[in-house]
């Protein structure tokens, strides 16, 4: 049995389900790591979290990989393709994606949007629903892996305001296409 862990503890604005996570963690996560032959981290965070929660679980740490020939930085003229696919005028554009989760931060980044004045347009990617109309804000909705690489290769910014996430792939994806 291996058991992957991302992040542990996620603070959460609601008190009620800081709590319920934080009573997971120590139950149901302890005994997850105590009984799992491996653990697997990709953080020290996580690993300090895991140790705490069984001293003797066995952690192997695995380095997340990306595929650097499919997230890449745009060819000669296809970023420029791209955004006229996307319908993207010359404003700077803004990437967000993620989960509906609170820890994702998308109220941060509809704030940053608002706050913004029309200098850039917030592209939302997931399935995440970001309020019709929202000023300065526009919604991708889900996109396939592949489509996903090319939107970061036509935009200007990836936003990524979670909490409690130490360098999440998306991050390294965006890095490695050239953001």
């Amino acid at each position: 049995t291996v058991l992957t862990e991302h992040v542990g503890h996620v603070p959460y604005a609601n008190r009620a389900l800081d709590i319920a996570e934080a009573a997971a963690i120590r139950t149901l996560g302890r005994w997850s790591a105590r009984v799992a032959d491996a653990v697997v981290v990709y953080n020290a965070n996580v690993r300090a979290t895991i140790a705490g929660l069984a001293r003797d679980s066995r952690l192997v740490w695995i380095d997340p990989g990306v595929d650097t020939d499919f997230f890449r930085p745009p060819a000669e003229k296809e970023r420029g393709r791209l955004r006229a696919e996307f319908g993207w005028d010359d404003r700077p554009r803004v990437l967000f994606g993620g989960r509906p989760v609170p820890k994702k931060g998308l109220d941060i980044a509809l704030q940053a949007a608002r706050s913004g004045g029309g200098a850039f347009m917030l592209a939302v990617v997931g399935a995440i629903h970001a309020p019709a109309g929202a000023p300065n804000v526009e919604r991708l909705g889900l996109l396939s892996r592949e489509r996903m690489a090319e939107a970061l290769r036509a935009a200007d910014v990836l936003l990524m305001p979670s909490r409690g996430e130490g360098l999440p792939v998306t991050i390294q994806e965006a890095l490695a296409s050239g953001l």
